[in-house]
């Protein structure tokens, strides 16, 4: 989920910086946001750049936050607007622009995990698909369209059962507690995770794809590679 972020003051954008740290999406995953330290270059990026929601401060020097909300409206009626601030004084101006939300700060992460849980659910994300998110470009994959992932030289490369794939910058452990919650997900390197579902055979050392491909596996996880793909084979038959 990708957000745009308008605060003017350092320390307020620290705390809110803090706060969205500690926010994992529903399937896991952790939000991509830019941030902006007045309302025209919140606007200015907008031209450029989609975002799934909008935090916003109100009270800033020049083009307060209430005011860039009605000019974002005259071009874009659907984006969620959550208002971080504190002053009550526009909870009611707040409902002319259709504000998803108005906080009052201090913020409370409860509260705002609940406002962003809301606007996540409201964009009909599949939660049988993977969100990746890079500087340049967000996508999703269908847990069942990936073989197997793999890292090397910090690039993490996703191989896709149609023979595609798709790569970014990262660590396997950007998304190694999401792809292992999936039933038939499996780490068998400090390289590797495979979908247990696309291994063909498992040999003395490795696996090998439905797609020809061969993936080695650590030897002091063999064991433990043997068991789960053993128990997934049974899983499958039972279903």
């Amino acid at each position: 989920m990708n957000i745009g972020i308008c605060e003017d003051n350092k320390k307020e954008l620290e705390k809110l910086e803090a706060v969205l740290g500690g926010y994992k999406t529903p399937d896991g995953g952790r939000l991509c946001y830019q941030c902006f330290k007045s309302s025209f270059e919140l606007i200015s990026a907008m031209e450029k750049n989609a975002y799934d929601a909008l935090i916003m401060d109100i009270l800033m020097p020049g083009l307060n936050g209430m005011e860039a909300a009605h000019d974002i409206r005259v071009h874009n009626e659907a984006v969620p607007i959550i208002f971080l601030t504190s002053s009550p004084e526009f909870a009611v101006e707040s409902y002319s622009v259709m504000a998803y939300d108005y906080i009052l700060k201090p913020v409370d992460p409860e509260r705002l995990y609940a406002t962003l849980n809301r606007i996540y659910s409201d964009l009909g994300i599949n939660p049988d698909t993977l969100s990746i998110e890079t500087p340049k470009a967000i996508f999703r994959l269908s847990y069942n369209s990936i073989e197997f992932v793999e890292v090397s030289n910090r690039t993490l490369t996703f191989h896709l059962t149609d023979g595609s794939d798709r790569s970014v910058t990262g660590r396997l452990s950007d998304f190694e507690d999401r792809l292992l919650s999936r039933p038939g997900f499996c780490k068998v390197h400090r390289a590797f995770i495979v979908n247990l579902d696309f291994m063909r055979s498992l040999e003395s050392k490795e696996f090998i794809s439905l797609s020809g491909k061969s993936i080695p596996i650590s030897r002091n996880l063999t064991k433990e590679v043997h068991d789960a793909f053993v128990k997934r084979l049974h899983d499958n038959l039972r279903s």
